[in-house]
């Protein structure tokens, strides 16, 4: 729970920053645009393909829709929280400071698109097949997935930490002797692109 606490005095920072430095701007219209067209590319084609019940073809490609799409929001979010980071430290920055960051962490944000895409095609399931339970449950994960990814991915991707490895640390930080003997390291390795 700390850490979705985190991301929100992050996310609340970064708002407060974009008005500060409006530059910083076109990580949400650079990610609006992306989105968008690569939506039309994908997922126009897949909902065609899905209309005319050849799910063959449906299928396949709305979820690689689903998962670029989900890989575009990530790393524009990573780069904006990076940049937000490295400004509150002190340090100037640029959106290609936050693009290069972006992408030293391209592991780390496939990962997680991957992770959201499958929870999003589980969900659009359960909505279409579960009945009104299916469509309440889908609802649900919904709304704590995309609080999740909201407030929580920027600031673990940027950390260079990939789905598989925040469960596993998430497990480890539940122990109260691995909290108290484990030492963080330096939080300032999280906004430099990795060499």
């Amino acid at each position: 729970m700390s850490r979705i606490k985190r991301g929100w005095g992050l996310t609340k920072k970064s708002w407060g920053l974009l008005k500060e430095h409006p530059s910083l701007i076109r990580f949400p219209l650079y990610g609006g645009v992306a989105t968008t067209l690569l939506a039309i590319v994908f997922l126009g084609p897949g909902l065609y393909l899905w209309e005319e019940d050849q799910l063959a073809g449906a299928i396949p490609v709305i979820a690689i829709g689903v998962y670029v799409l989900s890989f575009v929001g990530f790393y524009f979010s990573v780069g904006l929280a990076a940049c937000a980071d490295m400004i509150f430290r002190g340090q100037e920055a640029s959106v290609s400071d936050g693009l290069a960051v972006s992408r030293s962490r391209i592991a780390q944000i496939s990962g997680w698109a991957a992770v959201s895409a499958a929870i999003s095609l589980v969900m659009g399931l359960l909505e279409n097949q579960g009945g009104t339970l299916g469509t309440i449950a889908a609802r649900l994960v919904g709304m704590a997935w995309t609080l999740v990814t909201f407030l929580a991915v920027p600031v673990r991707s940027r950390r260079s930490s990939g789905p598989a490895r925040s469960s596993a640390s998430a497990g480890a930080s539940r122990s109260p002797a691995t909290s108290r003997s484990a030492p963080r390291s330096s939080s300032s390795a999280c906004c430099r692109p990795e060499s």
